[in-house]
């Protein structure tokens, strides 16, 4: 049982440290798109394209990081813990 919860809690350490990530990616993305924005307005297309380029390597990393989240096997760790009640199921029936 000690290894079961131990291995919930990695999860969970490991989702937390994804969706902090993310959060970060998201942040990154919106203030790079609000440059673009900005760069739009003055006219620097230069700064434009760089820019989007920048968006595009944000977004394939927020895509990553939400293939990983995708990825982290919490039913298989709580499929290791101890079995509910009789009486009940997995499901919620009876």
């Amino acid at each position: 049982m000690s290894s079961t919860s131990s291995q919930i809690s990695a999860l969970e350490a490991e989702e937390k440290s994804l969706r902090e990530r993310l959060m970060v990616l998201e942040e990154q993305k919106f203030f790079v798109s609000e440059m673009i924005a900005e760069a739009k307005q003055r006219r620097k297309f230069d700064e434009v394209a760089a820019l989007t380029g920048n968006v595009e390597d944000l977004r394939r990393e927020m895509d990553n990081v939400q293939g990983l989240l995708a990825g982290l096997d919490f039913e298989g760790a709580y499929a290791g813990a101890s079995p509910p009640p009789k009486g009940s199921s997995a499901d919620g029936s009876s």
